[in-house]
């Protein structure tokens, strides 16, 4: 995805951000956070379902990126069209491990580990798109307590 098209995607959510009181926020992510314990209880087959898709998704980049040798950026993984609830999003985007930036390590299999990890980022922005284009108009509030 272009910068400046992610960029104006985050304007979009970020500008309303202002006017979202903090303790609404803050009470979304406690409401999407019992929704999405709710459906894995009640519905395990349907979160087990999501979680396949999404993790499909993931695979499919990783093999279409693997050896990517273009000029251009390789294509980043898309969960949009999944169509995935909110509730999920938001619990996956809050339980993936926070992607690693720096690298302090020196041998090869250390630097792959750590690419590997460093790639959390996209998984991040994957689900923070997804939660961006969600039809669901509680993703405002929710990425205000996830941005807060």
């Amino acid at each position: 995805m272009p910068a400046l098209a992610l960029l104006g995607q985050l304007w979009i959510v970020i500008a309303p951000l202002a006017a979202v009181d903090d303790a609404l926020a803050a009470g979304m992510l406690d409401k999407l956070a019992a929704e999405a314990t709710e459906l894995q209880v009640n519905q395990p087959e349907k979160w087990q379902q999501y979680e396949n898709d999404a993790g499909a998704v993931f695979a499919e980049n990783e093999r279409r990126t693997a050896g990517w040798k273009k000029r251009s950026a390789p294509p980043r993984p898309d969960l949009v069209p999944l169509k995935l609830p909110l509730a999920f999003l938001v619990d996956r985007l809050l339980r993936e491990p926070p992607p690693i930036t720096d690298n302090k390590e020196s041998t090869l299999e250390e630097q792959r580990l750590l690419r590997a990890q460093r790639d959390g980022h996209l998984r991040h922005e994957a689900y923070f798109t997804a939660i961006v284009h969600s039809d669901d108009e509680r993703r405002i509030a929710a990425m205000a307590g996830r941005i807060a």
